[in-house]
């Protein structure tokens, strides 16, 4: 009861924040996603964007028929924002989040608006690039705590259930690869644009709660 009063105090902005529901769907009964962590299992600093490239498209070439998406989470500053482009036909997805979101939410969030796009493609077969190794690992582990990769994991499901084939895949950032670029400087416009309501785990409220609490005792004193 503290804790939501807490919350409720620093929510000057009137953000809805997200709980995590018990999973309609049991986890043992999820479709596990297929996730690569090739591109970023052995990062070198002296490796080039060439070679990441030269990866990136091996892997492609292992799956010709698989459509790309790209997303990417941007905390700038007092923005953050979340974006994917769907890089055949041309879709773009982009959202501002609240300002106390973290960048993994950013990230997740990122992956989440896709997903539940998806159905806007003429296509069942995609392939989703991310550069944030910890989002995917959140999907990996089937973390069903975050309510953001709950989300995620519910409608991977869904759409396995209706016959979408979707690998997840690891890629570096800054390294000149055409798709995540796009979705970057997305991202980056995006932020410029006024702030979605959307809903944030209480979880990234957190961090503001100490300086809250200083600034409610420096009041009493």
């Amino acid at each position: 009861m503290r804790m939501a009063s807490s919350l409720s105090s620093v929510n000057r902005n009137n953000i809805s924040f997200m709980t995590t529901q018990f999973s309609p769907v049991p986890s043992w009964t999820l479709k596990s996603p297929t996730i690569l962590f090739n591109l970023t299992t052995n990062i070198k600093a002296n490796i080039t964007p060439e070679v990441y490239q030269a990866l990136y498209n091996e892997l492609k070439h292992d799956y010709p028929n698989h459509k790309e998406i790209f997303t990417y989470g941007s905390r700038n500053l007092n923005k953050v924002s979340a974006a994917a482009v769907f890089l055949n036909s041309k879709l773009t997805f982009c959202t501002n989040l609240p300002t106390m979101s973290s960048i993994f939410t950013a990230e997740l969030t990122a992956i989440k608006l896709p997903l539940f796009n998806i159905h806007k493609t003429n296509h069942k077969l995609h392939i989703l690039f991310s550069d944030s190794k910890s989002a995917l690992q959140s999907l990996s582990h089937i973390n069903l705590s975050n309510p953001i990769t709950q989300d995620i994991l519910l409608k991977y499901n869904d759409l396995y259930n209706h016959q979408y084939n979707i690998i997840f895949c690891s890629i570096p950032s800054h390294v000149d690869i055409k798709g995540n670029t796009e979705a970057d400087k997305l991202a980056l416009v995006t932020t410029n644009s006024s702030t979605e309501i959307i809903p944030i785990p209480s979880s990234d409220a957190f961090p503001t709660l100490p300086n809250y609490i200083r600034t409610k005792w420096q009041a009493t004193c």
